[in-house]
């Protein structure tokens, strides 16, 4: 173990890095979602927001805002040009699931356990479109290159549709026997595995839609993540361990190693875009950055019990959410100092970074997605001012002309 990450006493539910390698944003169940220095392990920031558990985090492609998703049924968006206080971009019927970014920024797709993937302009904060899936989803995810848009459900359905045309392309009822928790595109998207409480992983070719194999991990998994290079699967299980994978190594020896560390059920793992680090987030209280080469903890991040963390695209800041509505914001080079903390009215769900950095977009169990700031100098005037606002949707243009 190379770094862990203590937030408080609340669950982490989900964890994310920064595309730059350097910060790590972390969900938890008390609603917010904190932000650290992966390198020091310091507490960036900490927003909140959320009035319910945070589900889901994600730092945009240029590493300047974060999408989190929530209990509470909201999606919210943090960026360092949006003022002291996240903004709420859109709701659903029921609790938001999952987040992700479009490549470029300008899009954000949330699932929810009201069966319906919604498709954001991040821009307008308007609804583009919805698709529908049926059966309560559990998950959402971007392929790499923006063309396809895959969801999980409960039921253990793979759904996937078409970006552009927003028609449904692949559908398979059975693809899990039981709850799907994870999509995860391949790098290079010739793959699409998927995870579930069946204790399965499965591969799926993306030209043929037919599955190429998997694993039987005897484990439930709740995340999974592909390594930059995508040669191998990490894996988050509820046996308080991170397994990584492999891919096509046929000695059973080679082929896994654990990271041992956390001592409650894994919520979330996520691989940094350099591939130097893995991220997980616990029931422990604690996210913790990892070395996936030699399997040792680098940092502890402290938030409370976090359903969500991602590193932000420069790799220098953590962003938790947790139950408690709490959104965090951590230095990870400096030794894991809290930047800042806002508060969600309700439990945390999700949380994404924007592509360059400035700002986070949370959605959290009250419906309600709100955008935070998501950049060292802004989170230093919040310090300052520390008075957080919800931003009317009208005024998401004007204050994310990096997304349009």
């Amino acid at each position: 173990m190379l770094r862990r990450l203590a937030v408080h006493t609340s669950p982490v539910y989900c964890v994310s890095w920064s595309p730059t390698d350097r910060r790590a944003a972390v969900g938890s169940e008390d609603g917010r979602v904190r932000v650290f220095d992966v390198e020091s392990g310091a507490l960036l920031e900490t927003l909140p927001g959320h009035q319910g558990w945070v589900s889901s985090v994600a730092w945009s492609p240029d590493g300047t805002s974060l999408i989190s998703g929530s209990e509470d049924a909201t999606a919210r968006i943090a960026s360092s040009r949006s003022g002291p206080a996240s903004r709420e971009i859109g709701r659903h019927t029921s609790w938001v699931s999952g987040a992700a970014w479009h490549p470029s920024g300008r899009m954000a797709a949330t699932s929810g356990a009201d069966g319906l993937v919604r498709i954001w302009d991040t821009e307008s904060a308007t609804e583009l479109t919805n698709l529908v899936a049926g059966d309560p989803l559990t998950a959402v995810a971007w392929s790499p290159r923006g063309g396809f848009v895959a969801a999980g459900s409960a039921s253990g359905e793979m759904s996937v549709w078409d970006a552009h045309t927003w028609q449904i392309v692949f559908a398979d009822r059975q693809a899990h026997s039981d709850r799907i928790t994870a999509p995860a595109w391949a790098p290079d998207e010739t793959l699409l595995a998927t995870s579930g409480y069946d204790q399965t992983a499965t591969l799926w070719n993306t030209r043929t839609w037919q599955s190429e194999g998997g694993i039987q991990s005897g484990q439930w998994m709740v995340d999974l993540a592909w390594s930059p290079d995508g040669t191998e699967l990490l894996f988050a299980t509820r046996q308080n361990d991170a397994v990584i994978w492999r891919i096509g190594e046929p000695d059973e020896d080679l082929a896994f190693r654990s990271l041992k560390g956390h001592t409650a059920s894994l919520h979330s793992a996520d691989w940094s875009s350099s591939g130097r680090f893995v991220l997980t987030s616990s029931g422990d209280g604690t996210a913790r950055v990892w070395d996936p080469a030699t399997c040792g903890q680098i940092r502890r991040l402290g938030t409370g019990e976090a359903h969500t963390a991602a590193f932000n695209p420069q790799r220098q800041q953590v962003v938790t959410g947790s139950r408690d509505g709490g959104v965090r914001i951590w230095d990870i080079t400096n030794g894991a100092d809290l930047l800042v903390t806002y508060q969600h009215p309700h439990s945390f769900l999700a949380a994404v970074w924007c592509p360059d950095g400035a700002e986070i977009l949370t959605a959290c169990e009250d419906g309600v997605i709100r955008i935070w700031p998501g950049s060292t100098a802004q989170i230093m005037e919040d310090l300052r001012r520390r008075i957080p606002r919800i931003v009317p949707p009208g005024e998401l243009g004007r204050r994310f002309p990096h997304l349009a």
